[in-house]
Parts: C-alpha cells; structure tokens; sequence
C-alpha cells in the first residue's frame, strides 16, 4: 500500500515543522505537507494515523505563543489538503507532548501524551477529537477578546477584537470540516480588527452556497461563528 511518513524539516525562518510525505506503493513521492504552529517555532510530530477515507492524520507538540508546547493535530485528505487544526494546552500552560494517536470506526481522533502540571508534575492526558471543521474544542473566555459576524450581502464583515498582541489565525471552513480559505495569518496589535470574505476560496472560486465556520485562533484563545453564503 501507500507509505505516510511524518516528522520535522527546517523551516525558512519558522525553524521546526511538521512535514508529512505520501508515497505510492512504488515510493514515488505524492505529495507533502507542512505545518508551522502560531509561534512559527518548534513544531515537532510524533504519529501519524489513516482513517478508513484515506484521511491523514498527525499529532505531536508545536509551540505556542505564551503557552510552552501545546499537543497540536493536523488532519489532511488524501490529496494532501490540511482540513483542520486541534491544539491543546494544558492547565499549567507549559509541556504538553502528544506521542500516540488512534481513530474508531465513527471517525472520532484520540490523542494522548503527556501534560505538566505544579501540583502532579506530568500526567497522562487524552483528548478525543469528533469530526468537523476542528473548531469544537472550546477555550476559556478571554477577557477583551471577542468575534462578531455581520452577515452582510455579498461580502460578510468578521470583527474580531484582541487584548494583546498575538499570533492570529482567521480560516473558513465548510460543514465538511474542509478548510476553505485563509483570511488572516499573522501577528496582529492589541485591538478591532476586521476582515471581508468574498466567497471565494484559496484558490479564488467562488463557494457553493451553503452554511460555513469561522475559526478565529490566538495563542489563548478559539471563538468560532457562522455564516451563510446565498447565490
């Protein structure tokens, strides 16, 4: 069968990234994929699991910014497309190391690794993930932080507001958990920020219409909304 093989590559100025390579069943290369975290510092794998689909799926640890090293999953389709990213930081904000991953029959991802703690030191954590756009996952409230969607005709306006200066992620994705577009990828100031979304994707084609997720990201902090696209 086909050969999937993950681990870390040297980045051009994000030092360590998840880098998983597909090849066929005569070791020729099909595609490869990269992930650099929100800190663009070391980002380093240690599974990488199948589903049934043919979906691909890696888990390890990536820094984050403020938060030490969080458990960091990256799901991919069979074309190499990441679809979603899941991260996990503990209680004490500082070690959090995936090593294992497992996938039921229902599609469901389990990851497990170790998490530090003052009180524990290092404790066996295990997070179970269900399929999605990868947004489900709830964070604790974040006092000055906030995401607003006016669902304006044709482009909707996202406003989102920051306490502090951070590491920012801003995707679409549809109800498939397929992420669709990119809005926003950076650092960004404490303040309002807001984004238009043309409907189209990251390769500049228009979206069905239909019901899609927003994912807003920071270092300590996920918010999720919707909207819908009418044609």
């Amino acid at each position: 069968g086909n050969v999937y093989v993950t681990g870390y590559s040297d980045g051009l100025g994000t030092h360590d990234d998840y880098a998983t390579v597909k090849y066929s069943t005569s070791g020729v290369e099909q595609w490869v994929a990269r992930y650099d975290g929100l800190a663009s510092g070391v980002d380093e794998p240690n599974a990488v699991a199948i589903d049934d689909t043919g979906n691909v799926y890696v888990t390890g640890y990536s820094a984050g910014s403020g938060t030490g090293y969080d458990y960091a999953t990256v799901k991919y389709n069979p074309s190499g497309t990441e679809q979603w990213v899941a991260r996990y930081d503990g209680p004490e904000s500082y070690w959090d190391i995936a090593y294992a991953m497992a996938i039921d029959g229902a599609g469901n991802v389990y990851v497990t690794g170790r998490s530090c703690s003052s009180e524990t030191s290092w404790d066996y954590t295990t997070v179970k993930y269900s399929q999605g756009p990868g947004v489900a996952e709830a964070s604790p409230d974040v006092p000055g932080h906030r995401l607003e969607v006016a669902q304006l005709t044709p482009e909707p306006v996202i406003t989102y507001t920051l306490s502090s200066s951070s590491s920012i992620s801003l995707k679409i994705y549809d109800v498939t958990g397929k992420l669709v577009r990119t809005l926003v990828s950076g650092s960004q100031g404490a303040g309002t920020h807001t984004a238009c979304w043309d409907a189209r994707n990251d390769s500049n084609q228009q979206v069905p219409a239909g019901l899609y997720f927003i994912l807003l990201e920071t270092a300590d902090y996920r918010a999720t909304g919707k909207l819908v696209v009418v044609r």
